[in-house]
């Protein structure tokens, strides 16, 4: 009946609206950004709009997908768009598993979808979530069906645009996080040894000279983690020392014994950031520091196990 387009191409985005459905009776003939098509021919406007700007085209699941996949136009139409799809919830879900693990997504009731939108778009900082919760679509749909008021257009079309918004913003911020922590995953931690080459270690992993120093220090516990470049925007070297000299102080202050280090990603994209392993540190006092100098994620560890990557990531608001 109505698809909703918002194209974010050269950071400007456009706001289309397409009645693709000949049973809406009336539709407010001087709407802004509103027009009247047919499905095969909005289909293929935003098949253009991607191909034309090698961009994904995003939806919430696979609703949308199979929707045109079921419908009556070309196959060319809906392999393009099955080729381009990018299903956001897909991203959402392990992206809230790892960045974000202590927030929990719960059903309203034991009859209601668990996964909305609306929960994410919490997650993400969505400022009209509000919006999103009191949208009643399915019955202004119906009104539409008989004959819509300009009223109950003005009602679909602002909610279709918070829905859009929302996707837009927690696909954005979902991917960007969650390329930022598989990074991490991926990279190496790299810890000063009196006793010869530096100690090179990874997250998810066990290291047996990371283990021995443990032992030789008496520690059973540690953590690894950096004061630099708070909330992932790149400072210069004089803030960054300044920042980890605060970091230093603070440890030894609170009678933490450190060796220095650094972390990088292995291909060059990220690092090094000088870091310091803190001996004794718990996971949750390493957390709440983290948390304190502003950074995405540190890593700890007990010994003789494998290291932790833990996400110190605040959600700025609670599904």
């Amino acid at each position: 009946m109505l698809l909703g387009v918002l194209s974010d191409v050269d950071r400007r985005q456009e706001l289309r609206q397409l009645v693709v459905s000949e049973s809406v009776k009336k539709v407010p003939s001087r709407s802004r950004g509103m027009s009247c098509t047919s499905l095969e021919e909005a289909i293929r406007a935003v098949v253009e709009t991607a191909e034309s700007n090698n961009c994904p085209i995003v939806g919430w699941s696979l609703f949308d997908r199979d929707v045109i996949v079921r419908a009556d136009i070309p196959e060319p139409l809906k392999t393009a768009v099955t080729r381009r799809y990018t299903n956001a919830l897909a991203i959402a879900r392990p992206w809230k598993t790892k960045v974000y693990p202590d927030v929990k997504i719960t059903r309203e009731n034991a009859h209601s979808p668990k996964n909305t939108l609306d929960k994410f778009a919490a997650l993400a900082g969505y400022r009209n979530v509000a919006a999103l919760r009191a949208g009643e679509p399915a019955t202004w749909l119906r009104r539409l069906m008989k004959g819509a008021a300009a009223d109950e257009w003005r009602k679909v079309r602002a909610y279709n645009a918070h829905d859009l918004a929302a996707v837009r913003l927690v696909w954005l911020k979902a991917s960007s996080e969650l390329a930022s922590w598989r990074v991490y995953e991926r990279a190496s931690y790299y810890v000063d040894s009196l006793a010869g080459r530096p100690i090179r270690f990874r997250a998810g992993a066990t290291n047996a000279r990371l283990d021995a120093l443990l032992g030789r220090e008496g520690a059973s516990t540690w953590a690894f983690m950096t004061a630099w470049n708070p909330r992932s925007i790149a400072k210069t070297r004089a803030a960054n020392d300044a920042a980890q000299a605060k970091l230093a102080a603070l440890l030894t202050s609170m009678k933490y014994t450190w060796l220095t280090g650094r972390g990088a990603s292995d291909d060059g994209s990220w690092g090094p950031e000088e870091s310091l392993l803190v001996l004794g540190l718990s996971r949750r006092k390493a957390r709440r520091l983290g948390r304190r100098f502003g950074q995405f994620a540190i890593v700890t560890g007990r010994a003789g196990s494998p290291a932790t990557l833990v996400s110190c990531a605040v959600p700025r608001t609670m599904p």
